[in-house]
């Protein structure tokens, strides 16, 4: 699929970022196949077509970080103290009482496959006090003032059977808007303190793998549901025995808030080495050819061929160890006379060695070339790797010093090729 992005390069910390937008409406990446791409993935694939052809033949990519940003998910699995909810749904988020060390778990699958560096969990609150928390606990014996800013929830994520802390736990549970009034958008971030283990093997399960919890840590009575139980017992019993003047006042119920329209997201990011095998070199000489380990000497972009060059593509050689080539050549210009002398074109060829490398025959191995600097038809005869080394030798023929002059130019046409092999 193509779609839209924004390029943005940093010159500080000599990086190129491309951020690709997709809207939920828009078609799921699939992994390539070879009918279609050309190539077969496992896993959905980005390529980079550069139209600049002047790219730098030195420039190499050290690392490549994909860094990727998903939001509003519907569908995941949603746990509470009364069991599996629906998403949906409004629910108690701690239970109908919201007692404190209450729990709410929620995770993905998808997520769970990835290095995972923060998710988040949003929705709306309902059913939330219209004068805020502060006026309902000020007549329970508590000790303490409790308003909305008393409330917070601890954060975990959990990873091979195990719960780790996240960054910035506790959180505010509520928060408030513009205006200071108690706000009904619901937002948790859950930062991890490094990434998650992207590890396919690792089963998703509530008690392995894949999930992420908030308990109410504070205030010590919750929302109050209990204490406020009890408080009433005692005050019903107190102005039961007392005359009317002296009756105590009636403490307010709490309101235990719901959660609805509940979406998750995550971030991820993941460093890919060359050395991985996820990142592939794309050239007309050999189409897609994995890049090798980055502490190779080898170029990201396969080096421009010099102009002109001959390319000469063989495969599937097997226990060749010499190639030799009939090159039958005519002048580019009609009627032009053939020259009889040495015409001082200079002749390289060398060898594509994979992971964009060319080397250069050495003359020793070169058995026999009679087409002077290919200014006249000829045989080319080249000695090829030893048994078994390669399956496939790419060699390139290319001009380093031509005569421009009319009467000794360089410049040919290849009537024919006629290779042939020892």
């Amino acid at each position: 699929m193509q779609t839209t992005y924004t390029p943005d390069y940093g010159q500080e910390t000599r990086s190129l970022r491309l951020t690709f937008t997709l809207s939920e409406g828009d078609e799921a990446p699939a992994a390539c196949t070879d009918e279609l791409h050309g190539i077969t993935t496992g896993h959905p694939s980005l390529r980079i077509l550069f139209a600049d052809r002047e790219l730098p033949q030195t420039l190499r990519s050290e690392s490549i970080t994909v860094a990727t940003e998903v939001t509003g998910i519907h569908n995941f699995t949603l746990i509470g103290e009364s069991g599996q909810l629906d998403p949906s749904q409004p629910f108690y988020p701690f239970g109908s009482t919201g007692e404190r060390d209450n729990r709410l778990i929620f995770g993905h699958e998808e997520a769970a496959l990835k290095e995972i560096t923060a998710v988040t969990l949003n929705g709306a609150w309902t059913k939330l006090p219209e004068n805020g928390f502060g006026t309902i606990y000020r007549n329970y014996d508590t000790g303490q003032h409790v308003d909305e800013k008393s409330f917070l929830v601890r954060c975990q994520w959990q990873e091979n059977s195990h719960w780790y802390e996240c960054s910035g736990s506790p959180q505010p549970l509520f928060h408030k808007d513009k205006e200071g009034k108690l706000s009904e958008e619901a937002s948790f971030e859950l930062t991890l303190r490094g990434n998650t283990e992207a590890n396919s093997l690792t089963p998703y399960r509530r008690d392995s793998n894949g999930f992420y919890r908030l308990t109410l840590d504070a205030p010590d009575m919750g929302f109050g549901m209990n204490a406020y139980y009890r408080l009433f017992s005692e005050v019903m019993m107190h102005n039961g025995r007392e005359k009317k003047e002296e009756l105590e006042t009636r403490c307010e119920q709490p309101q235990v808030p719901m959660l609805s329209d509940v979406t998750f997201g995550y971030k991820s990011e993941e460093t890919i080495w060359p050395g991985d095998g996820c990142l592939y070199r794309f050239t007309g000489i050999n189409g897609y050819e994995q890049c090798l380990s980055s502490y190779e000497p080898a170029p990201t972009f396969q080096p421009e061929m010099e102009y002109p060059s001959l390319l000469v593509g063989l495969d599937d050689m097997g226990d060749t160890n010499r190639v030799r080539l009939y090159l039958d050549l005519r002048y580019a210009v009609q009627d032009w006379k053939p020259v009889r002398e040495q015409s001082g074109c200079a002749l390289t060829i060398g060898r594509y060695m994979g992971n964009g490398i060319w080397k250069r025959v050495p003359e020793e191995e070169v058995l026999c070339e009679e087409t002077d600097g290919l200014t006249r038809s000829g045989f080319i005869e080249v000695k090829c790797f030893g048994k078994g080394e390669r399956e496939r030798a790419v060699a390139a023929v290319r001009f380093q010093g031509r005569k421009s002059s009319g009467k000794h130019d360089c410049e040919r046409h290849l009537s024919e090729l006629l290779p042939g092999n020892g």
